[in-house]
């Protein structure tokens, strides 16, 4: 079961400041209040990973969930009953219904790639269609990176590594039992993952070893920075008295890793999803249900403009173009201040999905 903070009914955004112990002084948090939680399950659709390979190809993987009764925290549960694999051909995204929720695709070219999601899922691309492989796991697989068309590693709950060459995927020695959420393989011999609880794997001569690092929130996306920097980006949201959820905009929710050096960053209204590099100066930072951060080299700042990318849950770079899939089940296309609308996921009975 998973448990995350979504919009039940009306949100609100309020900005305050206020003492923060962790902090040491008065800091801006972004505080969401949620409104009554429904009397039966609704069901609602995300966009988990998207990957744009040229102008007239691309893919998508997604969840379908249903949103419970909430905690005595009014936190809803939400549980993932379904995925789908979405296709874009140069006009038009078109989705096929998966039976478990996936959570994240690399492509390795255009005729192979994976994607992974609950249950243990691996589905591998051929070119042709997609094909189930055996990961011999049961629990979610939260990440996956190709390494080549017949090498990838995915990584899930439980500190779970998995390490595929040719098609048969075995179990890697873990250094932690955190989830592990994000992988990223900078070639066959070195690469990273992270996840809960400030974790941080480094995989090099055929090891992977906790790092150290100087912040300790849950880890959700690792991006690169041309040429030789890498970014962590994540955060954890806590919960005040009165029941709303809260995240310390001065509270570090990333990371930059350069030449062996460690910095942490901040600037961000939520919990991190992804990260869209455009170039070392042009970088956003997309969040669910909050405005998005803007880096242009003086800083990372909120962008308030463009209220479309507030619900940002994962995204890729194409030729300058963003491309952002959203926890409303949407893609959009992002370049010059304009916003496209790509795909709507349909609503069923009121509810969006990818597949009635």
């Amino acid at each position: 079961m998973l448990r995350t903070v979504l919009q039940i009914s009306a949100v609100v955004f309020t900005v305050m400041l206020s003492g923060c112990s962790m902090c040491g002084g008065s800091t801006t948090i972004i505080s969401k209040s949620i409104g009554s939680p429904p009397d039966s399950p609704s069901i609602g659709a995300t966009i988990s990973s998207i990957t744009i390979l040229s102008a007239n190809s691309g893919w998508a993987v997604g969840r379908v969930y249903t949103l419970g009764q909430a905690n005595a925290q009014n936190i809803a549960d939400s549980v993932p009953i379904a995925g789908a694999i979405l296709h874009f051909n140069g006009s038009t995204w078109n989705s096929v219904k998966i039976n478990s929720p996936l959570f994240s695709l690399a492509m390795a070219n255009a005729n192979s790639g994976w994607a992974v999601g609950a249950n243990g899922t691996i589905l591998y691309y051929n070119g042709a269609t997609w094909e189930p492989q055996n990961s011999e796991v049961s629990g979610i697989l939260w990440g996956v990176s190709a390494v080549s068309a017949t090498e990838a590693w995915a990584v899930g709950d439980n500190g779970v590594i998995l390490h595929c060459l040719n098609g048969i995927w075995k179990t890697a020695v873990s250094p932690t039992t955190a989830q592990l959420r994000a992988v990223y393989m900078q070639n066959a011999d070195s690469g990273w993952a992270a996840g809960a609880n400030g974790t941080v794997l480094q995989y090099t001569k055929g090891e992977w070893k906790l790092v150290t690092v100087p912040a300790l929130f849950t880890m959700n996306t690792i991006a690169v920075v041309p040429p030789n920097i890498l970014l962590f980006g994540g955060g954890d949201m806590k919960i005040n008295s009165n029941n709303q959820t809260q995240f310390w905009t001065s509270y570090p929710a990333a990371l930059e890793y350069q030449s062996g050096q460690w910095s942490t960053l901040t600037g961000f209204t939520s919990p991190i999803q992804s990260f869209a590099v455009i170039n070392a100066n042009d970088i956003w930072a997309f969040v669910e249900a909050a405005p998005a951060s803007h880096f242009t080299g003086q800083g990372w700042k909120v962008n308030m403009n463009q209220t479309q990318l507030y619900i940002g849950a994962a995204s890729n770079v194409y030729n300058g173009t963003i491309y952002l899939g959203t926890s409303n089940g949407e893609i959009y296309s992002f370049v010059g201040g304009k916003i496209t609308t790509m795909f709507q996921g349909p609503q069923c009975n009121g509810m969006i999905q990818f597949n009635c």
